[in-house]
């Protein structure tokens, strides 16, 4: 089997796992008040991001989350935390390893330490950790791989690097 295929059959698990993992994590802690913020007749949207900003903090996964949770099956959202949780493996991977070139084997090595040295105890998985943490950092692979390529990002990359940084600030930095 060639190494690409072997690269691929790893990103397809990884997302598997991962929206595996999400799905099956019940929506928790400010999950749920940020679902019944916006349940309740009285609050809107806009005034939940101005409360939030205002009395916590302007994260912009803070910000989304209450929305993706009551518009998104939880399904899709959880497909979208594996896709995000995987391309950011991925993504680094490619980041760390760009000289050696595609190896599954030490991509399988390099799940390893992903799994075991990023927090994943810590809630990782309940839906507003996701979007602070692994979409943040999916942004910021995503810039950096944009900005050391060379690649004249343009509006893209200004995009990419806004958005990685108002996604939370001490992942970006």
């Amino acid at each position: 089997m060639s190494k690409t295929k072997h690269l691929w059959i790893l990103a397809v698990a990884a997302v598997a796992t991962y929206s595996a993992l999400s799905l099956l994590v019940p929506y928790q802690l400010d999950d749920i008040s940020y679902i019944d913020w916006l349940s309740t007749d009285d609050n809107s949207y806009l005034g939940f991001i101005i409360d939030h900003w205002v009395n916590q903090n302007g994260r912009l996964g803070n910000l989304i989350c209450p929305l993706l949770l009551c518009v998104l099956p939880k399904w899709l959202f959880a497909l979208l935390t594996g896709l995000c949780a995987a391309a950011l493996l991925l993504f680094s991977y490619k980041f760390g390893t760009e000289q050696a070139g595609p190896d599954w084997k030490t991509l399988t090595l390099f799940w390893l330490v992903f799994a075991l040295a990023l927090p994943w105890h810590d809630n990782i998985m309940v839906a507003d950790f996701a979007l602070n943490y692994l979409l943040s950092g999916f942004l910021t692979i995503l810039f950096l791989l944009l900005l050391f390529r060379k690649i004249p990002a343009g509006i893209v990359g200004l995009f990419l690097a806004f958005a990685a940084g108002w996604s939370h600030e001490g992942v970006s930095v």
